[in-house]
């Protein structure tokens, strides 16, 4: 788990972090998204996925299901708090149950 604070109010900051097109500007992970697809890096190489986007401003979560093109899923979040009236704090995390094969493919 990582935690870093961002100078911007919560709510242009929760909407940034939400925004699924916004990923390879703030994750290595990811490294380009078009739509509900997305290339990730992986140890074996990239590998294309389906990117869903659960969002809630209310509570602050921010939960990522990729489903790997094998059927094999990864998971990854994030939390935003507000912190002041012009800062935000997010945690985040990831949960990987993937096994990867040549070229970036899931087994």
């Amino acid at each position: 788990m990582q935690s870093i604070q961002i100078r911007s109010p919560f709510g242009r900051a929760f909407a940034y972090v939400a925004d699924p097109s916004r990923l390879p500007q703030w994750t290595h992970a990811v490294a380009s998204v078009d739509g509900r697809r997305a290339v990730m890096r992986t140890p074996a190489g990239d590998a294309e996925v389906d990117v869903d986007v659960m969002a809630s401003r209310e509570t602050g979560t921010i939960d990522w299901t990729m489903t790997f093109r094998g059927g094999q899923v990864a998971r990854a979040w994030s939390r935003l708090v507000p912190s002041g009236e012009d800062r935000a704090v997010t945690r985040r995390g990831q949960r990987v149950r993937c096994a990867y094969g040549r070229n970036g493919e899931s087994r």
